[in-house]
């Protein structure tokens, strides 16, 4: 086998602090789901032999949260590129108030793909280098079963990758909290992309939800939104 043999991606657990925001690479701490959460939530992992989380904290408490409750971690690796949107002079800063007083802010709405936060990067990037980093590490880990603890923007990234899709489908994509989307294969088509089935709590097709934290949407969060930046 020259691949994994089934992935299942997972968005941290909700974090702490201020809603109504762009969070990206800002490190925050998680909400831990409490037990009869967890116990459930293991129940719909399974087993695994390789987790994957980033260097962010949210990442890493959710997977030591998961742990506490009872999962087994044979091994894990750290993979930097899987990192959220980095949001540069906008992280942690509220919606209303950049409407309000950057000029750049409306503008980044017109193509919130190619377009590049002041400092930081575009999600076109973060979709190039999410892909790059599942395909690095599939081959990596051919014939493991394994858990992906990361973000909404790269995990929309990866489902619509895996369907042919490209980085404006992406952000048309709901990845909610702790909800867990399995990406099984081997089968492998010519392009080299795995042909996944993708299970339905990836919500594929539903629109972002301001006010639920479901990341980076297509188009620009209320003025009074709250939690719809990515995290």
């Amino acid at each position: 086998m020259t691949a994994a043999r089934a992935w299942c991606l997972l968005r941290h657990a909700p974090t702490v602090g201020p809603t109504g925001r762009f969070v990206g690479r800002s490190d925050r701490a998680i909400l831990p789901p409490d037990a009869v959460d967890a116990a459930a939530l293991l129940e719909r992992i399974g087993q695994i032999d390789v987790a994957v989380v980033t260097p962010a904290r949210r990442s890493r408490e959710t997977l030591a949260s998961l742990e506490a409750a009872g999962l087994a971690v044979p091994e894990r690796r750290t993979e930097r590129d899987l990192l959220e949107q980095d949001f540069g002079q906008w992280e942690e800063q509220a919606y209303d108030l950049l409407a309000q007083g950057d000029p750049n802010y409306w503008p980044f709405w017109d193509d919130p793909v190619r377009r590049v936060p002041p400092g930081g990067e575009s999600f076109e990037l973060v979709f190039d280098r999410a892909v790059a980093a599942f395909v690095r590490l599939d081959r990596a880990l051919a014939g493991a079963r394994v858990l992906h603890v990361g973000h909404a923007g790269p995990i929309r990234a990866l489902l619509t990758w895996a369907e042919n899709g490209t980085a404006d489908a992406a952000l048309r994509l709901t990845v909610a909290h702790l909800s867990p989307m399995s990406l099984p294969h081997p089968d492998l088509r010519g392009s080299g992309r795995p042909a996944l089935a993708v299970s339905s709590s990836a919500m594929i097709g539903s629109p972002p939800q301001p006010g639920r934290g479901t990341g980076l949407a297509a188009g620009p969060p209320p003025a009074t939104a709250a939690g719809s930046g990515t995290t």
